[in-house]
Formats: C-alpha cells, structure tokens, sequence
C-alpha cells in the first residue's frame, strides 16, 4: 500500500517524534537512578525494571528505577510506532 504525500509526512513525523522521546525518556529516567547508570555497562532495559535489586541475580549492582513506568511507556510507544511504519510501507 503506498501512503499518500501528506500521509506519508504525517507517519514519518511521528516517527521522528517518537524516535526523539526515546532518548529524552532514558535520560530523564537514567538521571533519577541512585547509581549512575551507563550503557557501556548496564543494559537499556534496566531503565525499565519495575522491581528493586541485583539484576541479574549474580550482580552486585542493585537496580531500581523509580521512573521505571517513563520508560516502558516509551518501550512501548516506540515499538507501537514501529510497526505502525512497517506495516504501512509499499510492499
């Protein structure tokens, strides 16, 4: 299905817009962990956790995200979003 012109910029905003508050979202949320939070060294989906403690189990490192609902709504915006494109796109 191929969009048409003005639909088209529509989607591709949307996906700049929601491409842009997922980096706003794991700042703001990376800036309110007690520990500082690095991506060279924890994962992404830290920023998520929901529950405080040592993830994984083996880690010394205690994870809690008081922000944790930021961003998995911001998981989950993007992830909607993207599969609004890619279901859109010519085939």
């Amino acid at each position: 299905m191929r969009l048409a012109g003005g639909k088209a910029s529509r989607t591709a905003s949307l996906l700049w817009i929601v491409a842009v508050q997922f980096f706003i979202a794991q700042v703001v949320v990376a800036s309110a962990l007690a520990v500082p939070f690095h991506l060279s060294v924890r994962n992404i989906s830290d920023l998520g956790n929901t529950a405080c403690g040592a993830h994984p189990a083996t880690s010394s490192v205690a994870i809690c995200s008081p922000w944790h609902a930021l961003m998995n709504a911001s998981f989950i915006s993007a992830t909607v979003r993207g599969f609004g494109y890619w279901g859109n796109r010519d085939r």
